[in-house]
């Protein structure tokens, strides 16, 4: 049950929030010399429980070499299942871009399980961009619903 719940929700989540015409809203999560981080916020509020789905972008100031992928990438997008209390995660999907931003490539993952060590089999270490992109949802989705727009 748990499993086919997860399963509608990344649905719901990638079918609602994700198609060509909705207009994401991004904001900064870091910036350093080698990339801005942006976290999508579009529909985060919608999450109460533990854990949440969330897209990143990482926008790189010049090109960065990928195993098996030919193009340069300068963009990409992560779409992470974060648990904030277990504070680990896992990827769900990854997409690639080039300097136009035409997708190079794009890499699904999906987790066969209900067991919840194996879904977020990735821990938030210290430091890391995740650990940067958790702080700043649990800060977003702290704040009162009627300021967040």
């Amino acid at each position: 049950m748990k499993k086919f719940l997860l399963i509608c929700a990344f649905l719901f989540h990638t079918a609602i929030f994700y198609p060509q015409t909705v207009n994401n809203k991004w904001i900064p999560v870091s910036s350093d010399k080698v990339k801005n981080i942006l976290l999508d916020t579009t529909g985060l509020n919608a999450y109460t429980g533990n854990d949440f789905f969330v897209w990143a972008l990482y926008e790189y100031n010049s090109s960065v070499p990928f195993e098996n992928v030919s193009s340069s990438v300068y963009k990409q997008k992560i779409f992470y299942h974060i648990d904030r209390v277990l504070r680990r995660y896992s990827i769900e999907q990854i997409v690639l871009y080039d300097d136009e931003n035409n997708v190079i490539k794009n890499f699904n993952y999906e987790h066969k399980s209900d067991d919840r060590n194996y879904i977020f089999s990735n821990p938030v270490i210290a430091g890391s961009d995740v650990e940067k992109l958790l702080d700043k949802c649990v800060d977003y989705l702290s704040k009162p619903k009627e300021i967040i727009k």
